[in-house]
């Protein structure tokens, strides 16, 4: 006899659907961790692409329209944001683009669809904090991270800044000294 039969072809078939369901989330999660990482190298571009604009032009970037944005900046910080809900702005940093980087980084690169990418400078554009808030997915991110949202220096009664806020789990952020707490 030549062929299979009807049953060994089902055993067959239902052993590699075993083995797909088993082996998919995996590959789920992969594709999560893929996306985090490649988003942390892109804010470790733009860090070095705001470093770069600083020692040609003296001070970091303006924030794209002159700090207007969708969010409200307490104590003269002026920020632009980049959110798929409104706050759409490929340029966040006025000048940076496409000069001394391609691109910024994007909601649309994060494995978390909450994602932001939050610019930050104070008035005098002499310091910096660049923030993907919500962009991360996974297990939780904890002040020890390199792209931790706050240093362990700062103070846990500062808003976004208690490692056990979901908002600084699962947020990035590269900046200068003097504005690492905002």
């Amino acid at each position: 006899m030549f062929g299979f039969t009807l049953i060994e072809l089902l055993v067959v078939i239902s052993i590699i659907g075993i083995l797909v369901a088993v082996i998919m989330p995996n590959f789920t999660g992969s594709r999560d961790e893929a996306r985090n990482v490649a988003l942390q190298a892109e804010l470790k571009e733009v860090q070095l692409a705001l470093e770069l604009y600083k020692a040609q032009n003296g001070s970091y970037p303006v924030p794209a329209n002159n700090g207007a944005s969708c969010y409200s900046a307490p104590g003269g910080v002026r920020f632009i944001a980049e959110h798929k809900s409104g706050c759409e702005n490929s340029n966040i940093a006025t000048g940076l683009v496409p000069e001394f980087i391609a691109s910024m980084p994007s909601y649309r690169d994060s494995a978390n669809t909450n994602c932001s990418v939050v610019y930050k400078t104070d008035a005098t554009q002499s310091v910096y904090k660049l923030t993907a808030v919500d962009c991360h997915q996974g297990t939780a991110l904890t002040q020890t991270e390199p792209l931790a949202r706050c240093p362990s220096s700062c103070s846990t009664a500062i808003p976004h800044c208690d490692p056990d806020d979901a908002e600084f789990q699962n947020s990035y952020a590269v900046y200068n000294l003097g504005i690492e707490c905002e």
